[in-house]
């Protein structure tokens, strides 16, 4: 069998739900193959999603493993990526992304760019970009809708070579460093990678105690890239606790986040998945943005007191959303890591790390009459350790600790403030190093 879309799939659909449809084929000089069109006899964009996922099921004889969905505010048009693995059944393999929209239309309309696994990270821009050209299943002038934008990805790497990520035009790069990476748009688009962060599970025993020490009966925020949310529980309260506590540690005021939907699936190697979508509004004047978090949770092989959350968040104005989706997408399947490089940085820091959980492992585990000299101790010991590991949180969240010379006091401001006060009045205030960080100020 062909390893590529044909039309005969789209067409056994469209047949099967009893109607005549017109399919578009085209096949892009990169290789790839783009099949769009109606899937008449579908009432939503579920059900002609589904329609396409059981026409692979069936001439592959495999199930198509589906990512995430993302999807435009109104909901009016959704996309994901799949694969489908045939090979046990005699066929090959093939990757893609489908995009549905219901914007204007008595019938669902599909687009599908696959190609196979090997080659589906080269063809896919220039699919898109023929795409955008070739299918337009609503006329803008019909619905006001924006057309999706043309883009050219150009792949560029992290400031410490830990990964690279595509950017098309008009997009840059804000900051990269150890898998993490923020981006920005021509029109206010942000979005965020690889945000890392250590979660102490309250539900463990003793974690609560050695919390409420910590951050002095929650006048303070943890230390470092640390936070406190149960493993387990409603999703939902879990993201909106983990949204308070990353604001806490900006030292600004908690966004209003309306979740429109969320969803939850397990991942490999006991992980688990979940993604938010719906409205943010940081206060700022500008009003509420669509935005999307995609949360990975991972419990730590040796610990049953902490686990390992990974954020990426899409955050996008309205007025934009729908066409800069395909553009996302995009960027996100570019998104690539250099696990080499990624275990040199680990084992930098591991040991900074390691000391500060050994010390919180060793307040759990100690009597209640040695807790005092157990921190004063942990204290001493990891003091220094606390100090960079606040410093490198620091960046991961765009943020700098400044003093003012006249006074001599300190404080942890989002960078874009604090490069204004540094650059305009450098006889009065200066960036502080994490070695002089002050314990109770600055971590």
């Amino acid at each position: 069998m062909n390893k590529t879309v044909t039309l005969s799939i789209l067409a056994t659909l469209a047949a099967t739900a009893h109607s005549q449809t017109t399919l578009v084929k085209v096949k892009d000089p990169s290789g790839g193959t783009i099949s769009c069109g109606p899937i008449e006899g579908a009432k939503s964009a579920p059900a002609a999603i589904g329609a396409v996922l059981r026409g692979y099921h069936h001439d592959y004889g495999a199930k198509p493993q589906v990512g995430r969905f993302f999807q435009d505010p109104g909901h009016q048009t959704v996309g994901t990526f799949f694969l489908v693995d045939g090979r046990r059944a005699g066929h090959g393999q093939l990757e893609g992304l489908l995009i549905v929209t219901t914007a204007g239309t008595a019938a669902p309309n599909v687009a599908v760019l696959t190609d196979t696994p090997d080659h589906f990270g080269q063809s896919l821009r220039p699919m898109l970009q023929k795409l955008n050209a070739t299918w337009h299943p609503v006329p803008p002038s019909a619905t006001g809708a924006p057309v999706a934008r043309q883009m050219d990805l150009n792949q560029q790497p992290f400031s410490d070579r830990s990964g690279s990520i595509g950017v098309p035009d008009g997009w840059r790069i804000d900051s990269s460093r150890a898998g993490s990476v923020l981006m920005s748009g021509p029109d206010g688009e942000k979005l965020h990678f690889g945000a890392g962060f250590t979660v102490l599970d309250p539900n463990a025993p003793g974690v609560q105690q050695q919390v409420g020490r910590l951050t002095r009966g929650g006048m303070m925020p943890l230390p470092g890239a640390y936070l406190c949310a149960p493993y387990q529980g409603d999703i939902r309260s879990n993201f909106n606790l983990v949204m308070q506590e990353i604001a806490q540690k900006r030292h600004v005021q908690p966004a209003t986040i309306d979740i429109k939907g969320a969803n939850q699936n397990e991942l490999d190697g006991g992980a688990k998945g979940a993604e938010f979508f719906g409205t943010i509004d940081t206060h700022d004047g500008a009003g509420p943005r669509y935005v999307d978090f995609q949360w990975r949770m991972q419990p730590y092989a040796r610990s049953q007191s902490a686990w390992n959350l990974q954020i990426s968040e899409v955050d996008l104005p309205n007025s934009v959303a729908k066409q800069d989706l395909p553009v996302v997408a995009a960027i996100m399947r570019s998104y690539s890591l250099d696990p080499n490089k990624l275990s040199q940085i680990g084992n930098q820091v591991s040991g900074k790390i390691k000391a500060f959980g050994n010390y919180v492992h060793n307040r759990i585990k100690n009597s209640e009459d040695r807790e005092d000299e157990i921190l004063r101790e942990g204290r001493q010991a990891s003091d220094a350790n606390e100090k960079e590991v606040q410093g490198f949180c620091n960046n991961l969240l765009e943020q700098s600790v400044v003093v003012d010379k006249a006074s001599g006091e300190h404080g942890t401001l989002d960078n874009n403030y604090a490069s204004a006060l540094v650059e305009g009045n450098p006889d009065r205030f200066q960036y502080v190093p994490f070695p002089n960080y002050l314990r109770g100020i600055d971590y």
